[in-house]
């Protein structure tokens, strides 16, 4: 995973059924997970790697950085629509909130049960998490005003 870099593709993309025929793909970024997110900007890409996340820039590939901090392994990515904030869920019952820009932990959420999914809410106001259990909690920030 470390100084992966993009492949230009060889191929087209075949489109299936239902899938618009302009579709192309365009980058190849070979060794990361299964597990990731794309920027809204499309210029970060989030990649899961057991506990820890990478931070991958999608046009060149180039690892940014990367968020450790979760004691088991994480299970799902989303980025915030400004791009800002990135969540996981992990199996060790947490949500955290990471930046991006600085890749410091901004919040630990507990959850009841492994997260197994998290997304964020369009305005980026809201979190929601679904655990192993079935169970999704739904969260909102709370603005403090001084």
């Amino acid at each position: 995973m470390l100084g992966a870099s993009p492949i230009a593709p060889t191929q087209p993309v075949i489109s299936r059924l239902n899938t618009p025929l302009s579709w192309e793909c365009v980058h190849i970024i070979p060794g990361i997970s299964w597990k990731i997110a794309l920027s809204p900007k499309e210029d970060i890409l989030a990649s899961v790697a057991g506990r820890v996340i990478h931070l991958f820039s999608s046009t060149t590939g180039q690892l940014l950085r990367t968020l450790s901090g979760h004691s088991e392994r994480v299970n799902s990515v989303a980025i915030s629509s400004d791009g800002q904030m990135l969540a996981s869920g992990s199996d060790d019952k947490t949500i955290k909130l990471w930046s991006i820009a600085t890749g410091k932990e901004i919040y630990s959420l507990s959850h009841f049960n492994s997260v197994k999914s998290v997304a964020f809410t369009p305005n980026g106001d809201g979190l929601a998490a679904g655990d192993n259990s079935g169970n999704i909690k739904i969260w909102r920030s709370q603005l403090v005003v001084q």
